[in-house]
């Protein structure tokens, strides 16, 4: 049964080679623009996937509520660098933390001289997070001197030679450090919270700018992250950071602390909704939701210009239908073949729209500075939102045809040698919807392109393009 139905829909689709390729053409734009919004998505949905659950079951990361002059609320990610060991020392539950934060610094090997972000750690970090080497030992960071590379700038600083046990110069407001190598790590996805390319002992960080770690007036901050004995608990930790905010304040009268709160390591939380962070954070939703919509609309779009383009091609079909019923074809046949017809076109536009994306998506993600593409997403997750959006496709493109095709009475049918003709209510309306939506995504993309221009003929009083930006290190004040 399937073989025939097969079979019959092949030869309509041979029979009607422009209908094929309209369709295919359109829809398979459409699935392209979708796959393209989709990788905003799963960057977002896999955001974090190479770190274990139970890993980070009782990690809680701290969130500082602050206000402003004007007595505005505000939140951020990062907390007075006092606040880690502090915390650790007084409170019980917290079975260990670290801080973690980045600096501007010069490694050198031999004659090879970079600047890089550098980031800084506590001890406890490899324990509470067991980042994937690729080489060298997580116990290495024992030793405050001992640092950590990624494969890649272990590649660019010391080429094919195994770089542990080697030594490297790290220069950070013009004080110079031996670093001993001490293990490589795994590239991690960008969408990660930790995305160190070096990492190396927040100690170094406290001794080169003269931090002490009961200094409640420094100006430096970390994102700070606990692990606890029972996340549970975590609310009624957080009420005991009182104190905290209090030395706070007392120390740096316009800092406004007003509370800590405790969240679980997992808990999303967007740019939008921190002012600082050292943390990698999501995409905001804000950015997902414009081209989550812009994409909806156009699948849309190309749904309802293939319902449209199967609706006038089946009124030369009717003779067919006509002969199928009085042989005693039933209703749901008749649909399932109306119905087939319509996936094997949204299948192969599929397979078209794929092969577009591979070439969309990275000129996308270079637009928005993001080094994240096909490669780096789940193929599993890939093939599921394939799926799904196929299913939805042919659900929405070929219901109201199979419904309409099936339901003709053979008397209407074969009286004239004419079908039902004409047009009724819903098909009005699906063109009218139709050219609604092609109006507003052309009004959108119009805006989309006049915005973009102005912001980049903005008028800054310089020649952004002339503009030599010079690191000069320093003390700071």
């Amino acid at each position: 049964m399937l073989n025939n139905y097969l079979t019959v829909a092949i030869r309509q689709l041979l029979k009607n080679k422009l209908y094929l390729f309209i369709n295919m053409l359109g829809m398979g734009i459409a699935i392209a623009s979708a796959m393209t919004a989709y990788l905003l998505v799963a960057y977002n949905i896999e955001f974090d996937s190479t770190v274990d659950p139970d890993q980070v079951k009782n990690i809680v990361k701290v969130l500082h509520h602050r206000k402003d002059t004007d007595g505005d609320n505000f939140k951020e990610l990062v907390a007075p660098i006092s606040l880690g060991p502090a915390a650790f020392n007084d409170i019980a539950g917290i079975t260990k933390f670290s801080r973690f934060c980045s600096d501007g610094g010069y490694l050198t090997v031999g004659e090879n001289g970079f600047h890089e972000t550098i980031f800084f750690a506590d001890k406890d970090f490899m324990e509470m997070f067991e980042p994937a080497l690729a080489s060298g030992s997580h116990k290495n960071i024992a030793d405050k001197h001992s640092i950590f590379l990624s494969e890649k700038f272990a590649l660019k600083y010391f080429g094919d030679n195994d770089p542990i046990g080697k030594t490297i110069s790290v220069s950070i407001n013009s004080i110079t450090l031996n670093a001993v190598v001490g293990g490589i790590l795994a590239d991690a996805p960008y969408n990660s919270t930790f995305t160190e390319n070096v990492l190396i002992r927040i100690e170094n960080f406290l001794e080169i700018y003269k931090i002490l770690e009961n200094d409640w007036a420094s100006s430096h901050h970390a994102s700070t992250l606990f692990e606890m004995a029972d996340i549970t608990n975590a609310e009624a930790t957080a009420r005991q950071f009182k104190k905290y905010t209090t030395l706070r304040n007392a120390a740096v009268p316009d800092a406004h602390s007003s509370h800590y709160e405790l969240i679980p390591f997992r808990q999303s939380v967007s740019p939008n909704d921190v002012r600082r962070s050292d943390l990698h954070l999501p995409i905001p939703f804000i950015a997902l939701a414009v081209f989550m919509t812009l994409g909806g609309i156009i699948l849309l779009i190309a749904c309802f210009n293939l319902t449209n383009t199967t609706l006038a091609l089946s009124m030369k079909r009717f003779k067919e239908i006509g002969v199928r019923k009085v042989s005693g074809s039933s209703r749901v046949q008749i649909a399932v073949q109306f119905f087939i017809e319509i996936v094997l076109t949204v299948t192969l536009s599929a397979a078209f729209g794929f092969a577009l994306s591979l070439s969309i998506i990275p000129r996308f993600a270079a637009m928005w500075e993001l080094p994240y593409g096909l490669k780096e997403l789940n193929s599993m997750n890939i093939l599921i939102a394939l799926v799904i959006l196929l299913f939805v496709c042919a659900l929405l493109a070929g219901l109201y045809p199979a419904i309409y095709g099936s339901k003709q009475s053979p008397l209407i049918l074969f009286k004239s040698g004419k079908g039902p003709g004409g047009t009724n209510f819903f098909t009005r309306a699906l063109l009218v919807v139709q050219f609604s939506l092609s109006i507003m995504l052309l009004i959108a993309g119009v805006v989309f392109t006049q915005n973009a221009r102005y912001q980049d003929n903005i008028d800054f009083g310089y020649d952004k393009d002339k503009l030599i930006t010079a690191l000069v290190q320093g003390r700071h004040e």
